[in-house]
């Protein structure tokens, strides 16, 4: 006797899991949990990477063509789980819902405007290439 297993289809690939976190939204929630966020120096410093490289990562809406040994070193630097990312996601929420969302940014850039507005645009992005993926 035969016994026939179905997959759900609603069983996502780890790419797939990975992209619902971008590494814009660790980038904007670095070490959201504590009281002062990092500058972007003391990023790039503690991911071991090249400045160029970690602000190109920084500002994708996907992890793809990012190598795993790269989105390690991102996360690590970032303070996010990558395996476990829904405290930072619901972090992001809350913030985004704040009269003065990133009010943080302020200490370390001194323009959350700024970072706001790009925050944005990379989110807009990143659900455009989620329903072109879809639609493919």
């Amino acid at each position: 006797m035969e016994t026939t297993t179905t997959v759900p289809t609603q069983i996502k690939s780890l790419r797939q899991r990975l992209n619902e976190c971008p590494p814009f939204c660790l980038y904007y929630g670095a070490h959201y949990n504590s009281p002062r966020r990092p500058t972007l120096p003391e990023l790039v410093k503690a991911s071991g990477m090249s400045h160029r490289t970690f602000t190109r990562i920084s500002q994708k809406g996907s992890w793809d063509g990012i190598t795993v040994l790269r989105m390690q070193q991102f996360a690590n630097a970032c303070g996010v789980d990558l395996l476990n990312p829904q405290p930072l996601l619901d972090w992001l929420r809350s913030e985004l819902q704040k009269p003065e969302p990133f009010k943080r940014f302020d200490a370390c850039h001194n323009s959350r405007a700024k970072m706001v507005e790009h925050f944005n645009l990379a989110a807009a992005k990143a659900v455009m290439a989620k329903d072109r993926a879809a639609s493919v």
